[in-house]
């Protein structure tokens, strides 16, 4: 044997000690004969270990810097979901991104509260009850989706919901709408929370069905996914799941209700506009309508909150905007359906020195705040309504 074997032989084996000196540093020497030094610290744990309980339940509360100004960020955590309670217009409810800890914020004494420390891993979205007290946080694996129903003021098990749960909604403190997907076919299901049971509500026979629901809703709407390559149809249902057509069709079809009116936002012309159906004639809105950028105002009817970029977007802006491949410079606007006139309430980026990509839009219960998430960070944003 040359010497240069000798020589990598040798560096081999302090290659191989140092390994085993750093493996025990790390997890320890073997406690029984039958262990092996398998463990590298990568794989799952065995069993869904995905809910760690709190070590106690100790309040912790913190002063937030909330001001009087009108436009705020009240949290730096990004954030996978949040509420208003239906009672307490002041009050913030909201679920941290990843760790699934609930905060609720007071808004009059500035204050921030730890109400529920534990820990649900990989939380990426999270809806809450109309009083948040119930919510649904889910998680993304494995190309799966999986959702579990919890209380925000009690430290319990998660009641599970089936994987790939879809169309989440609430329709109030007891009753949870959702819809899964079975052979080629959407079933509708309405959950009792209260006592944990699950009926069927209907079928429809197509899948990727995108539900218009739950509370503040006034019937049940579905409609085919958007897409700006595809003609999208929509259509009301019934209770026993006769589905009846909306007049409103388009590639890249959205449909959003506001008091008594369905507007439709669809691909047309070049550009991704809103369009409102008054007998039987469209009659376009100034600013174009996202479902998850707008909200009905509280105080009319006809009234309706948006964040939504200045002129018209692109005929695949919604498409686009889904998939992450634009940010989405918004401002807050203010609708009247019906004599299709638009104010322009605040300029985002001008008031937050940053670029701000709505999402979530929400309303107080008294009509004086609008919650918003920014999809740029997933940052928690509050504007008190200038009335």
């Amino acid at each position: 044997m040359n010497r240069t074997s000798l020589i990598v032989i040798g560096i081999m084996i302090i290659l191989l000690m140092v390994g085993m000196w750093g493996y025990l540093l790390i997890y320890g020497a073997p406690e029984k004969a039958t262990d092996v030094f398998t463990n590298l610290g990568v794989e799952e744990p065995i069993g869904d270990a995905r809910v760690v309980p709190a070590q106690n339940n100790a309040t912790q509360e913190t002063v937030l810097p909330i001001s009087n100004a009108q436009l705020q960020q009240i949290s730096n955590r990004a954030v996978a979901g949040f509420g208003f309670s239906k009672n307490s217009p002041e009050d913030i409810t909201y679920m941290e991104k990843g760790t699934g800890h609930v905060y609720k914020i007071d808004t009059t004494r500035g204050t921030e509260t730890l109400v529920s420390p534990t820990t649900i891993v990989k939380t990426s979205e999270a809806h809450f009850s109309p009083e948040a007290i119930v919510f649904v946080a889910t998680m993304y694996e494995n190309y799966d989706t999986k959702s579990s129903i919890g209380y925000t003021n009690v430290q319990e098990a998660l009641t599970p919901l089936p994987l790939n749960a879809a169309n989440i909604a609430f329709v109030d403190e007891n009753t949870l709408l959702f819809t899964e997907e079975i052979n080629g076919e959407t079933i509708a299901y309405s959950h009792a929370i209260d006592t944990k049971t699950t009926t069927k509500l209907f079928t429809i026979g197509f899948t990727d069905a995108k539900m218009l629901w739950g509370y503040g809703i006034d019937g049940m709407f579905v409609q085919t996914k958007p897409s700006a390559s595809l003609m999208g149809y929509a259509y009301k249902v019934s209770e026993t799941g006769t589905l009846t057509p909306l007049s409103q069709t388009g590639y890249g079809l959205q449909i959003q209700q506001y008091g008594d009116a369905i507007v439709a936002s669809e691909s047309k012309g070049g550009e991704y506009v809103t369009e409102l159906l008054i007998n039987q004639v469209e009659s376009r809105v100034p600013v174009t309508f996202l479902g998850e950028k707008c909200v009905g105002d509280i105080q009319n009817n006809a009234g309706v909150w948006c964040g939504t970029p200045l002129g018209s977007p692109s005929s695949t802006y919604l498409e686009d905007w889904y998939k992450g491949k634009l940010i989405s410079n918004d401002y807050i606007w203010y609708t009247t359906l019906g004599t299709q006139s638009a104010t322009l309430a605040v300029n985002l980026e001008k008031l937050a020195s940053q670029i701000i990509d709505v999402v979530n839009l929400k309303i107080n219960n008294d009509g004086s705040l609008l919650l918003f998430s920014n999809k740029v960070d997933n940052s928690l944003w509050m504007y008190k309504i200038d009335r």
